[in-house]
């Protein structure tokens, strides 16, 4: 679990993003930014956080920026003008953005594992702002937001759409470990692999996430224990990113296990599709 804010020395100025994990029954805050911009917007989904903020800009720009919550593998998107309001769901993060010299603001979204940017309002003279962003179990990324209703000044209304991303389908596991071995029990089994598409090409990335949920035995008592790693070789449940494989590894400990086949579910990023693969115990 993950908690982010943002803490002013100043009220609404000299501002930085914080995070705080709870390892352990103890929250322990790390600060992610520093003072070479004003930092604002924090939102997490408990992996990454993500902000806006001046650094490496003016200090008329705020860019949108995201790290994961340890605070490694920080990048930043480098747009013209303001972006605000961030909000991470699934591969993506939306949020508003105004441009240079304007205060009208239209909504976009930024895919983390394509780097690709889509613009998802184009309406120069209306002002959508207070957006909310949530993807359901299909996939489909749903926005409500608010705008003037051009009758009264300070009367929105309220609007909402729904998109796909172009091209976008569930992830698919490659396995980088070889599952037609049986381990030994009390073993530690290497889970390496990658997200693909469905045409295999790579889609891993230090930015997306993958978290264990669910240890499950398949045949015949299909009981779920408790997923352990081996010598916290990986915290929080969270797959390692190791770049030497372009990949994912998780140490799985296997000394409360029995022999059998047994399937480790996982989540990716925000994604609320659950995510299986497969192993054998002798």
């Amino acid at each position: 679990m993950s908690v982010t804010w943002q803490k002013c020395a100043v009220s609404q100025s000299v501002c930085d993003i914080y995070v705080a994990r709870n390892q352990g029954g103890t929250w322990k805050p790390l600060q992610l930014s520093d003072a070479t911009g004003e930092d604002y917007n924090a939102e997490t989904d408990g992996q990454l956080v993500t902000y806006t903020s001046t650094a490496g800009t003016d200090w008329s720009n705020y860019d949108l920026w995201w790290e994961t919550v340890d605070g490694t593998n920080e990048r930043r998107l480098e747009m013209a003008g303001i972006q605000a309001n961030p909000t991470l769901v699934g591969t993506l993060i939306a949020f508003e953005s105004d441009a240079p010299g304007s205060t009208v603001g239209d909504l976009y979204a930024f895919d983390i594992t394509s780097d690709t940017l889509y613009q998802i309002t184009n309406t120069p003279d209306v002002d959508e702002s207070l957006s909310d962003f949530w993807v359901d179990a299909t996939g489909t990324v749903r926005v409500v937001w608010g705008q003037a209703d051009g009758h009264s000044i300070g009367d929105f209304d309220i609007y909402s759409l729904s998109f796909q991303v172009p091209g976008s389908t569930s992830n698919e596991i490659c396995p980088l470990f070889d599952q037609a071995r049986a381990y030994r029990l009390k073993s530690t089994v290497p889970i390496r692999l990658q997200l693909c598409d469905a045409q295999g090409q790579n889609l891993s990335s230090p930015s997306l996430v993958l978290t264990a949920t669910d240890l499950v035995k398949l045949d015949g008592t299909a009981s779920t224990v408790v997923v352990e790693d081996a010598g916290n070789a990986n915290p929080d449940s969270n797959f390692r990113y190791d770049a030497s494989i372009a990949g994912y590894t998780y140490n799985l400990s296997t000394k409360h296990l029995s022999t059998g086949t047994w399937e480790l579910r996982f989540t990716v990023g925000g994604d609320p599709t659950t995510y299986r693969i497969t192993f054998d115990l002798r």
